[in-house]
């Protein structure tokens, strides 16, 4: 399949009404879920409530990603998932795009695995860095 582009593309902001399509999503992630372990201990009705803007993704009919920023005391935190037989394709370059120019001057914080090169190389192009391990498997990165 080419590269996905915006035109194909929709984002649809997620609020209480409509946490059934995460749930969707989930389901059909497969591998990816073994690197974005976000709703592995929380319970996405509940989740959502802190976040300041929380998307999915679609092309044609198929939710293909999903990704969120939350705010705690000190950080606003992104998360982003592909589904597995997405990646590769541009998702998460336009998931990215729509995440980091929703608070443009803020800083961001992820935490990725030390062996997700393609996400590291993703966050990298968005101006993230790394700024320490937080486990020997795990490595934080910010925008500034």
């Amino acid at each position: 399949m080419k590269k996905l582009s915006k035109e194909n593309i929709k984002l649809i902001e997620i609020n209480e009404s409509n946490t059934k399509l995460i749930h969707k999503f989930l389901l059909g992630c497969n591998k990816s879920l073994k690197s974005f372990r976000y709703f592995e201990k929380r319970n996405i009705e509940q989740a959502i409530k802190l976040h300041e803007y929380t998307v999915t993704m679609t092309y044609k009919d198929s939710l293909i990603g999903y990704g969120h920023l939350d705010r705690d005391c000190y950080h606003t935190w992104l998360g982003i998932c592909i589904a597995d037989i997405w990646t590769g394709l541009g998702a998460g370059d336009i998931l990215m795009e729509s995440l980091t120019s929703k608070f443009p001057k803020r800083r961001i914080s992820l935490t990725v695995d030390v062996e997700n090169e393609a996400a590291i190389n993703l966050y990298k192009k968005y101006g993230f860095e790394t700024m320490k391990n937080v486990t020997k498997d795990v490595i934080l990165m910010e925008r500034k």
